[in-house]
């Protein structure tokens, strides 16, 4: 589950409760702030993901809609290099746009009796 569009909306996995709480700027449908978070089907582990791309409007608002297209593509792997590859790369290409954008991932494996 994620997004770069407004929302409120509390999340709970095994062993971790967040609030999520995102707004765009100046009321715009979609902006640069990136939230995803991921549960692997057995329960276990969660993966969030948060990203900012610097500036507003709707060209940010498409670059952050990228991200969280690869955050989407990547999140399920087991290792998460292809991820961060994905990730530097994109971020590399930003920065030739006059852009920066930055990044953190959270990652909690709930203990399994």
């Amino acid at each position: 589950w994620g997004g770069n569009r407004a929302v409120d909306r509390a999340v709970s996995t095994p062993g971790l409760d967040v609030w999520v709480s995102s707004r765009p700027h100046a009321g715009a449908e979609a902006g640069g702030d990136v939230y995803y978070a991921s549960l692997c089907g057995g329960g276990t582990l969660t993966r969030l993901l948060l990203a900012d791309v610097s500036g507003h409007g709707a060209a940010v608002a498409d670059l952050a809609a990228a991200l969280r297209g690869l955050m989407r593509a990547n999140i399920n792997r087991k290792d998460q290099g292809r991820l961060v590859q994905a990730l530097n790369r994109e971020f590399a290409a930003l920065s030739k746009l006059g852009r920066f954008a930055t990044h953190v991932g959270y990652e909690l494996v709930q203990a399994v009796d």
